[in-house]
């Protein structure tokens, strides 16, 4: 697969909230969606919703006719709002993590 240049769409605490979301177009026809977050304290507002009509909107002026998104199994508010977009989810699998000190 080849990556192309990742887009970071950044604000920090502007309105005394953090967000990062990262996108990125992995091939000429599809555009990726990773690393998305809202503090919790944020979370239930439709921030997520506005960065995930961002990240459709840089991916479709890049030509991109497809956007591949992941996020935890138990994360159902995302799944949700993804849902209601249209997008349909076509694996599951575990992501384990190990911080080195």
């Amino acid at each position: 697969m080849h990556t192309f240049p990742e887009h970071r769409e950044t604000a920090e605490n502007r309105s005394c909230y953090k967000i990062t979301e990262y996108f990125r177009i992995n091939s000429p026809d599809e555009g990726e969606l990773f690393l998305g977050g809202i503090h919790p304290d944020f979370q239930g507002q439709g921030i997520y919703l506005s960065f995930l009509c961002r990240a459709m909107e840089w991916c479709l002026s890049k030509n991109a006719r497809r956007i591949v998104i992941s996020t935890q199994l138990d994360n159902i508010a995302v799944q949700k709002v993804l849902t209601r977009f249209g997008f349909e989810i076509t694996k599951g699998y575990y992501t384990f993590h190990k911080w080195f000190d």
